[in-house]
Formats: structure tokens, C-alpha cells, sequence
């Protein structure tokens, strides 16, 4: 119903999120090529309207399903691109989100180290705004944190995760941008 209204009245700031959301909703149902279609359309509609917010909230859902596919150049790309957004307009809560995503996708790709950094970032700004991991992303982080530890060792893993942890949301936007191609 909300959507529908949006259209009505052709907000497209409010449309291109409300398909976001429908886009994470297909995406944790697996609904894969529902949820691309409705990140893209949001994504074009967040450009066309010239709003970063949105822009990067559609980018940041295309990056985890392109990551969830195997495309680990393309998932890596929009989700920086949805990094630096985020930063640009100081939402913490999604860089965070984002950098979680990321750091599947790198450890993933056998990145152990990136990904163990980009949690302890993660783990950091969560904590700095009293953000409780909720249940639905407590067994991704978990997966993210077996694998880079054991690609790592404890001693290395503890080592990234510190690391991370003692980054500034520059530093780490930077630090994930490094080596990556974006992709148009």
C-alpha cells in the first residue's frame, strides 16, 4: 500500500526506498532475481532524483546479492561504492551493515585478514552507537569470523580484528576501497 501512494504522488526518494526495502525482503527470502530487479529500479530512481541515501542503499543491496551469486569484483565494488555514500552522508549504522557484507564477500574470496578488519570496524561503530547485533545477522557475522580466523590463526585474526576496531569510518572506507575496480 505505501508503495503504491509513493507512486501516486511521485516522490521518487520515497519510492526508490520502499523498493529498497522489498528488495531486502526478497533478498533474505532468496526471491534473487526479485530482489535485482527491485534494487535496480531503486537505484534508478535514487539517481534520477539525485539522493546519495538511496543511491546507496540500493547499491549496498546489489552488492550483497552480486556477493551472495559468486561475483566477488562486482559485490566488492558496489558495496564500497555504497561505503563511501554512506559515509558522505553520515550514516554509521549502514557502513557498518555494509562493511559486514563486505567482509563475507573477502572472506569469501580467501581475504581473511580485510575481513577480520572489516568486522572489528564493523563491531566498533556498532558499539559506538549501543547497536546490539540482532539475530538475524549473528550467524553471517559468525561465518565471517570462522573463516577469517581459520584462514588466519588466532593470533593473526585477534591482530585484524584490533585493527579494525581502531579505525576511523575514513580510514576504513579507504582501507576497503583499496584494489577495487568499480563497476558501471
Amino acid at each position: 500500500m505505501g508503495l503504491s501512494l509513493y507512486r501516486e504522488v511521485g516522490d521518487r526518494v520515497l519510492i526508490s526506498t520502499a523498493l529498497s526495502n522489498l528488495g531486502r525482503a526478497a533478498l533474505y527470502q532468496r526471491k534473487d532475481e526479485q530482489a535485482q530487479k527491485l534494487f535496480e529500479e531503486a537505484l534508478e530512481l535514487g539517481r534520477a532524483a539525485n539522493d546519495r541515501w538511496t543511491i546507496a542503499y540500493a547499491l549496498s543491496g546489489l552488492g550483497r546479492l552480486a556477493g551472495r551469486r559468486g561475483d566477488v569484483e562486482k559485490g566488492r565494488a558496489l558495496l564500497v561504492e555504497s561505503l563511501a555514500l554512506f559515509e558522505h552522508v553520515r550514516d554509521r549504522r549502514s557502513v557498518g551493515r555494509s562493511l559486514l557484507a563486505l567482509a563475507r564477500i573477502e572472506s569469501r574470496a580467501g581475504h581473511g585478514a580485510r575481513a577480520a578488519r572489516m568486522v572489528g570496524a564493523a563491531s566498533a561503530i556498532n558499539e559506538s552507537l549501543g547497536i546490539i547485533h540482532t539475530p538475524r545477522y549473528v550467524p553471517e557475522r559468525e561465518a565471517i569470523l570462522s573463516g577469517a580466523r581459520s584462514q588466519l590463526g588466532e593470533e593473526a585474526f585477534q591482530a585484524a580484528i584490533n585493527a579494525g576496531q581502531g579505525m576511523s569510518i575514513e580510514q576504513i572506507v579507504k582501507f576497503a576501497s583499496e584494489n577495487v575496480v568499480i563497476v558501471q
